[in-house]
């Protein structure tokens, strides 16, 4: 079986974790797009994502309003993944 990596966009969102500690958040949200593309490493894989990061944000803003303005929490994110494109769903939970 051969190595290689995919990369999924997600439309994520903050979800608010809980009380303790101060209160906490982690991001949540959908596949919304699944590139066909495979990389032979990770490194080619970011440096994809780095290539589409404008056109990845110009969707962001369009879809969601301009971050920090009109929308803190809403946005279109990209992830890497081995040997597939990622799951569904997110949430992968972690301290913000």
């Amino acid at each position: 079986m051969s190595k290689f990596w995919k990369i999924t966009i997600y439309d994520t969102h903050k979800e608010y974790g809980g009380p303790e500690e101060g209160g906490w958040y982690y991001t949540a949200g959908v596949a919304e797009r699944y590139l066909p593309k495979k990389f032979s490493s990770r490194q080619a894989a970011f440096e994809y994502c780095k290539k589409i990061k404008n056109r990845v944000d110009a969707a962001t803003e369009k879809t969601f309003g301009r971050p920090g303005i009109s929308n803190s929490y809403s946005m279109f994110q990209m992830r890497i993944w081995f040997n597939g494109h990622g799951p569904d769903e997110l949430p992968i939970p972690y301290y913000c």
